[in-house]
């Protein structure tokens, strides 16, 4: 109220104490029938402020009514309403006309019973411009009934600075249908000021208080237009209606700083309880503790509460009659207004218990503590709009009984508040579409969702549309509970874009039968986290614990430790969780899908450009993919890792699943999870499983995974079928893979410029089941790289680790493995290359463990295989352990089998290595070794075979560059080095230990040599054979040396040419024949011939005998002829940089290497010499002890007793 009104009101006021007081120091009593036989006579002989007491009886008024025209009169009974009635017999006219200031009619004890015997027309009758301030115009403690008649009390036109009391009334009806049409109306008119329309009330105080007003046809009490800075209090009022339409009825608004108080009253059987059309510009509407019943459409509405206004609505109790539209209904609060409706009770609705539906333009809205129930399906419990800044709180609220929605908050829009919290929602027991639905909130909104319950839902517990453009949504501790039979959704959330957010944290949803938490998108730099949810799917199964579409264009998601269960197609969703720069992390959630199984435990479509992160889930009982990531694509970034998967116990399909790495730089990394019980699917199935490939410059990585397949197996560990292409990287590193029956890992290509790289893992198959540890079914190609090392491969059946092509400048390298066939039936290869290195390709395998290599008469078998070495290749084959199963007979089981050996200046390198337990040899060389090509065989222990080396009738030709030395070949049955055809080649056998046990020969060249081959043999030690050295033939240039080697251990014959021609007899001088029987045959030169055994390396160990037959010269050696640093070669025990052997003081460190005394011994491990005592009390020099005196002995001998 401005201060100005202020000041006017108390002016007023003070006038009319004043008057007042003047009145009644001169007003008298005026008696009826004892001073005037009628009532409007004793009036006209009245002055102002007289009293007229009326004694009982029954007065009937004139025709024009009974016109009350002396101001501040008093019209009293003297006996009550019961026994005095005034009543009017004219049609149209009221019984009473108050047509002046401060009249009073009516008082406690002191009423009339007013009776209007006309149908249409009015009881009393107020002259609006006698309203004045001063007395109040007053009606009260009267009986007004009526007989089908208009308005109980009619206020004739606007009262303007007026005071109007109208309390402790009963209005009812003597006749008719009804009492009367409307209990009081206050008519209008327009205003003079052009500031103001029309009016029907201004600046005024009206008090309608206690009265009783029953059987009423239309309204109880009616305001025709605008109420301008007044103060109205309609307050404990009981107003009956029959088939009305208002309890009370603000037709217009209450405007300019006006007051409405409607409190305490009791409003049935009308359409509307209360209506009021407007509060507007500062006005305070109040209704309070008002009991509203049987109204069919709104209990209680407020239209309008506009310009800071407040409209206040607690504590009433309102009861439909079932088919009423809303209980509570603050229609628009406008323009900083604010509305409170608050301890409520709302019942018997069928469209909505309270309904607030416009909250705009900086405005409040606050809706707390109220109960709101339905017995016959009202659409809404709680309906809101909030829009343009505004702010609405819905808290503490208890609903239930409602087919659509318990709350909605209809629109949300452009910089609103929304806090709906700690409400309970019971949908119908025939279910509710949603138990708190949001629509569309979007500019710059922020909504909170939290602590409510919601049960009985039968579509979404929580449902938010459309949520865009700076809009933030918290949604957390929310109980949703679906209807019996199932909801579709616990939470539900549209598209959420435009830099808003949305965070769902510590709900539970139950009972859901497609969705726990829904999210349609998330795009533009908006945000959305879901995390510490409980989620349970019906019984029956639901499709998705949670689904999130998309996270796109700089956007971020996040799915965090939430529990979904009984879900039957995935436990979280997530379409696209990176795209276009998006970031995604779904990590800590426990799925569990029905025990029935589930497609998928967590399921996305394609990570595209942004980043994603599956970190430590738990997923059990999918059954057909634990976590399935389809693409990562176009620089995109993805990481699983640390989840625990445990497929159904029928088995599944894979354990995590991605269908291809591609394009600019992309990558996945799949590390530290552990996935259990796939396969069992009778095919196709693994632990990792990629369906395409790694292309494009990307990156693959699955590392320190576990894989363990069901007790039934899977086909497959680790799968990738398309491998790594076009500049990508591959890395499967320190995986445990078990119960695979197919291959362990299996990758197709590394191809144009790409790198894989396998290294320790391990593989263990379902026994006697797997038939490949490591299978890389086109191997590395064009520039690529291809790392197997470090393995551990257990109980193949076929190959331990295949490899097809290492081609054009790839290099294959297959290091450090341990591989062992299956213990009971063994395995085929240990190392199968199938088709190279070739054209300047490199293939190594280095320092492999291989074991359990099976004999087939049928099939070959080999510890290393390899198809081609072709072109400009290389291969190189050293320091690897390589068994067969001994004694098992075998087709071409070999060591190692080279099906084409070197060709076209190609290189073989085998060396170092340790191969026994074959039965054909410990190296097979299928095809001729030829153009331009090398092999170096060197220091290698064969052991047992047909063969040691074995050519199989093939040869080394055109160009070839052979070496086999410094090898231990043992224990073979025919031919320590089986030779064919040499031409145009240079070979050279030297320092072997050749050792048969009754074999045939040692070496034994089957074929001709020619084309100016060189073939030299030296300084080999050949025992047990039956022939040393055989040679078929010798040709034109060609020649054989066969130098320095100790035959004393040959049975027959030393060296044999076969054909004999002396034109190209072998050079055989200077070797040891000992006890041969038969030095040569054919033409064999044998001068020089030795009369010792070689012992090359002059330590004094022959070098038959001889471990280390390269010790050099002057160094210690033991009994085998092995020096010191030949046995420990690197050691350096106390790390002081000087090597143990030549260490003086190996255990302690030393690296000055100190010794005093010259003894070998380091100073650090022996105690210097003492010096020579200085010269003093005893003399110096040779001899001098002799002369010491007895006495200083003495002394000294004493002085070391009292030290000790």
């Amino acid at each position: 109220m401005s201060r100005t009104h202020t000041k006017l009101v108390q002016a007023i006021c003070m006038t009319a104490v004043v008057s007042t007081l003047a009145s009644a120091a001169r007003a008298v009593d005026i008696n009826v029938p004892g001073d005037f036989a009628t009532i409007q006579a004793a009036v006209a002989a009245a002055s102002a402020g007289d009293r007229i007491l009326v004694g009982p009886n029954t007065y009937t008024t004139p025709a024009g009514g009974l016109v009350l025209n002396v101001s501040n009169l008093q019209l009293l009974s003297t006996a009550g309403s019961a026994t005095t009635i005034i009543e009017n017999n004219t049609a149209g006219m009221p019984v009473i006309i108050i047509a002046a200031p401060g009249v009073i009619v009516g008082d406690v004890g002191q009423g009339f019973h007013i009776r209007q015997l006309q149908a249409a027309s009015d009881a009393i009758e107020v002259q609006a411009d006698q309203v004045k301030f001063g007395v109040p115009t007053t009606i009260q403690s009267n009986r007004i009934s009526g007989n089908d008649s208009d308005d109980g009390i009619y206020v004739d036109d606007f009262i303007e600075a007026g005071l109007f009391i109208v309390q402790n009334n009963t209005f009812d009806r003597n006749g008719g249908t009804y009492s009367f049409y409307r209990g009081v109306y206050f008519d209008s008119s327009d205003h003079p000021s052009t500031n103001v329309s029309t009016v029907c009330l201004y600046d005024s105080n009206v008090d309608i208080l206690n009265n009783t007003l029953n059987d009423i046809d239309e309204d109880g009490f009616y305001f025709d237009d605008d109420v301008y800075k007044c103060n109205v209090n309609i307050n404990n009022n009981t107003v009956m209606g029959l088939t009305g339409y208002c309890g009370v009825y603000g037709t217009d608004v209450f405007d300019i700083f006006s007051t409405l108080n409607i409190n305490g009253n009791t409003f049935d059987a009308f359409s509307y309880g209360i209506y009021v059309y407007g509060i507007y510009s500062h006005g305070t509407c109040t209704i309070n503790n008002n009991t509203v019943t049987d109204f069919d459409s709104d209990g209680i509405e407020v239209d309008y509460i506009y310009y800071q206004s407040t409209c206040t609505i607690n504590n009433n109790t309102v009861t439909g009659d079932g088919t009423a539209g809303e209980g509570i209904y603050p229609y628009d609060t406008d323009y900083a207004s604010t509305t409170t409706v608050s301890g409520n009770t709302v019942s018997g609705i069928d469209y909505c218990g309270i309904y607030a539906y416009y909250n705009y333009y900086g405005s409040t809205v606050v809706i707390t503590d109220n109960t709101v129930s339905s017995s016959t399906m009202m659409d809404y419990g709680i309906f809101v709009d909030t829009e343009y800044g505004s702010n609405t709180t819905i808290t503490g609220n208890t609903i239930s009984g409602f087919d659509y929605a318990g709350i909605d908050e209809y629109y949300p829009y452009a910089g609103c508040t929304v806090n709906i919290s700690n409400n309970t929602c019971t949908a119908d027991n025939g279910g509710g579409d949603y138990g708190i639905y949001v629509e569309d909130p979007e500019y710059g909104n922020t909504v909170t969702v939290n602590n409510n319950t919601a049960s009985n839902f039968d579509y979404a517990g929580i449902y938010f549309g459309d949520s865009y453009d700076n809009t933030h949504i918290t949604c957390n501790n929310n109980m949703l509970t679906a209807l019996p039979t199932g909801g579709d959704y616990g939470i539900y959330l549209g598209d959420l874009y435009e830099y808003s957010t949305a965070t769902f944290d510590m709900n539970t949803a139950t009972g859901f039968d497609y969705c726990g938490i829904y999210n349609d998108d998330c795009y533009y730099t908006s945000d959305i986290t879901i995390t510490n949810n409980t989620l349970t799917g019906i019984s029956s199964g639901a499709d998705y614990g949670i689904y999130v579409y998309e996270t796109a264009e700089g956007s971020d998601g996040t799915v965090n430790n939430n529990t979904c269960t009984n879900f039957d197609y995935a436990g979280i969703y997530y379409e696209y969780p990176s795209y276009e720069a998006g970031v995604a992390w779904i990590n800590g959630n426990s799925l569990t899908a029905l025990s029935t199984g589930a497609d998928y435990g967590i399921y996305s479509y394609e990570v595209y450009t942004g980043q994603a992160t599956y970190d430590g889930n738990t997923i059990t009982n999918p059954d057909y993919c634990g976590i399935m990531l389809e693409y990562v694509d176009y620089g995109g970034s993805a990481t699983i890792s640390n989840n625990t998967v445990t497929m159904n116990t029928s088995g599944g399909d894979y354990g995590i699943y991605n269908y291809e790495v591609y394009e600019a730089g992309a990558s996945l990394n799949v590390t530290g999870n552990t996935v259990t019980n796939y396969g069992n699917m009778g095919g196709g199935e693994a632990g990792f499983w990629q369906d395409d490939y790694t292309e494009y410059g990307s990156r693959l990585n699955v590392s320190n995974n576990t894989f363990t397949a069901h007790t039934n197996g899977s086909e497959y560990g680790i799968y990738s079928d398309g491998g790594m292409s076009d500049g990508c990287k591959g890395f499967f590193m320190n995986n445990v893979v078990e119960g695979y029956t197919y291959a362990g890992l299996y990758f197709y290509y590394t191809y144009d410029g790409s790198e894989t790289t396998v290294t320790g893992n391990t593989f263990t198959p379902l026994a006697n089941m797997g038939d490949y540890g490591i299978l890389s079914d086109d191997g590395a190609e064009y520039g690529s790289t291809l790392n197997i090392s470090n393995n551990t491969i257990n109980s193949f059946t076929d190959t331990g680790i295949y490899y097809y092509y290492s081609y054009d400048g790839s290099h294959v390298a297959v290091n450090y493995n341990t591989i062992n066939g299956d213990p009971n039936a063994g395995g085929y290869y240990g190392i199968y290359g199938d088709d190279g290195p070739e054209y300047g390709s490199t293939f190594e395998a280095i320092g492999n463990s291989i074991g359990g290599i099976l004999g087939d008469v049928a099939n070959d078998s080999a510890g290393i295989y390899t198809y081609y070495i072709y072109d400009g290749s290389q291969a190189t084959i050293c320091d690897n352990f390589i068994r067969g199963r001994t004694g098992e007979p075998g087709l071409y089981m070999s060591g190692l089998y080279f099906y084409y050996p070197p060709e076209y200046g190609s290189t073989l390198t085998i060396c170092n290595n340790d191969i026994a337990g074959f039965w054909d040899a410990s190296v097979y060389l299928y095809d001729d070794v030829e153009y331009g090509s090398s092999f170096h065989i060197t220091n290698n222990k064969f052991d047992g075979g047909r063969f040691g080396i074995w050519t199989d009738g093939y040869d080394w030709i055109e160009g070839t560059d052979g070496s086999i030395t410094g090898n231990t070949i043992s224990n073979f049955s025919e031919v320590g080095i089986d030779a064919n055809a040499i031409w145009g080649s240079i070979i050279d056998i030297a320092n072997n230990r050749i050792q048969g046990n009754g074999s045939m020969a040692g070496v034994d060249i089957q074929d001709l040599v020619d084309g100016a081959a060189e073939v030299t043999i030296r300084n080999n030690c050949i025992t047990g054979v039956d022939t040393g050295v055989e040679v078929e033939d010798i040709m034109d240039t060609a020649f054989v040396n066969v130098n320095g080697n100790d035959f004393d251990g040959v049975a027959t014959t030393g060296i044999v040419n076969v054909m004999g021609l002396a034109a190209n007899a072998i050079d055989g001088t200077g070797n040891f024949f000992g006890a041969v029987p038969t030095k040569a045959t054919g033409e064999v030169d044998i001068s020089g011939e030795l009369g010792s055994a070689p012992d090359n390396d002059g330590d004094g160990v022959i070098d038959c005998d001889d471990a280390c037959p390269e010790t050099a010269s002057g160094d210690d050696v033991d009994a085998d002829g092995c020096s010191c640093i030949q046995l420990n070669p690197t050691g350096d025990a106390d790390g002081d940089g000087v090597l143990d052997c030549n260490d003086n003081c190996p255990n302690v460190a030393n690296a000055d290497q100190a010794d005093s005394d010259g003894d070998g011994v380091g100073d650090a491990c022996s105690a210097a010499p003492p010096g020579p005592p200085p010269c003093g009390l005893l003399p110096c020099g040779p001899g001098t002890m002799m002369a010491m005196p007895f006495a200083l002995l003495g002394i000294l001998v004493m002085g070391r007793r009292r030290v000790r």
